[in-house]
């Protein structure tokens, strides 16, 4: 055979492809390390196993002739550039339609990490790596995340991404899967993560965040929240609500209900003792609860001059004109148990009598003179 004859041959048994050429072909069988392809000659081509890990056989697939044949006389066949570009591709797409991507911890940085997308060198910034303060990720740990920024530079793309941001989906979604759980009046466990004087924070399994006003401490209002909770606190709750997707909790659910037992009617007498003085009234406590003196029971005439004389932790006498139960308000009053001093004056000095009376102020032809409890007064005229 001359050399005409042989570079014939060779020519007929490639089909004329040229080295490098990207062709297509059918796969028709696959073993452990090899991929067999039919590319329509007599000889079958082979390809690398770990080059089409995806495919089965009879997928058309394409990959890149090498003009080269292997040990056995097979022709080889690469897909390691068209795979590089198609994992370039899919980064791609996963940037522009915001998919998550699977990424691989290969180092840790002073500012951040070292992660592998697809095959492709990327990085992590600290802010986006959802660690707290003395955690790191273990090198080969792979995680989803978001590309926050890609950047095609020919064989060295600039890839940067965000676990963070995953992180947050998951927790959001556990939250809502939690949420979905609660009702009201169900019971759980929840740890304090924060207590101020108006009530205290709590998380339930470390993702929803739960409030309990103080109002909800106890039915005891005279016990503070830092005296009862404390931070890092595991207790019983009770949801008593659900306001905007958060829980408003309660430990005043778990006590017995005072109002229950309440052993109290409308015209009873007691002896309290003042635990608060506002603009509106006077606050006194019964027990468990608390009760209320309007400023227009605390005395016949003027409320605040006898407002002034009383003080937090002094005792009152005072009568229950009012109970509500639906609304737990329970009203006194102070001068339903003194005599009125006008009706008092009037009983033991009746219309005609003669009194003595010291004058204390005169104006415009009037003279105020005290009376005792009252004040009286006199026209000039009449004098």
């Amino acid at each position: 055979m001359n050399d005409f004859e042989k570079m014939l041959e060779e020519n007929t048994e490639t089909g004329f492809y040229s080295k490098n050429q990207k062709i297509k072909g059918k796969v028709v069988k696959i073993t452990d390390d090899k991929v067999f392809v039919d590319i329509g000659q007599k000889v079958e081509a082979v390809l690398q196993r770990n080059e089409a890990e995806d495919v089965k056989e009879g997928d058309e697939i394409e990959a890149v002739f090498t003009g080269k044949r292997d040990k056995d006389g097979y022709f080889i066949l690469s897909r390691k550039g068209i795979i590089s570009k198609e994992k370039l591709e899919k980064i791609k797409k996963a940037y522009e339609n915001k998919e998550k991507v699977k990424a691989t911890v290969l180092s840790k940085q002073d500012k951040g990490y070292t992660v592998l997308v697809e095959g492709f060198k990327g990085f992590m910034p600290m802010s986006e790596s959802a660690t707290k303060k003395d955690e790191t990720l273990p090198e080969g740990f792979t995680f989803d995340a978001y590309i926050v920024k890609f950047e095609e530079r020919g064989r060295f793309p600039n890839i940067v991404v965000s676990r963070k941001q995953v992180v947050e989906e998951e927790k959001e979604a556990e939250k809502e899967k939690i949420l979905s759980l609660m009702k009201e009046g169900q019971k759980v466990k929840a740890k304090v993560v924060k207590v101020q004087e108006n009530g205290a924070v709590f998380t339930i399994e470390n993702v929803v965040y739960g409030f309990m006003p103080k109002s909800e401490l106890s039915w005891d209002k005279s016990k503070k929240v830092e005296d009862v909770l404390k931070v890092g606190d595991e207790v019983e709750v009770v949801i008593k609500e659900i306001k905007d997707k958060k829980p408003i909790l309660s430990l005043k659910l778990l006590e017995e209900n005072p109002w229950d037992k309440l052993n109290l009617n409308v015209g009873d007498i007691l002896e309290v003792k003042v635990v608060d003085i506002n603009k509106g009234g006077i606050v006194v406590s019964l027990g468990s609860l608390e009760g209320f003196i309007p400023n227009s029971e605390i005395s016949h005439f003027n409320y605040l001059t006898a407002k002034k004389k009383i003080k937090v932790g002094d005792i009152v006498k005072a009568k229950v004109f009012e109970i509500d139960k639906e609304k737990g308000k329970i009203k006194l009053s102070i001068k339903q148990t003194q005599e009125n001093p006008i009706e008092k004056f009037l009983k033991e000095n009746p219309i005609g009598s003669v009194v003595e009376a010291k004058v204390k102020d005169v104006k415009q032809k009037v003279a105020f003179v005290d009376l005792g409890d009252i004040e009286g007064l006199v026209k000039i005229q009449d004098a």
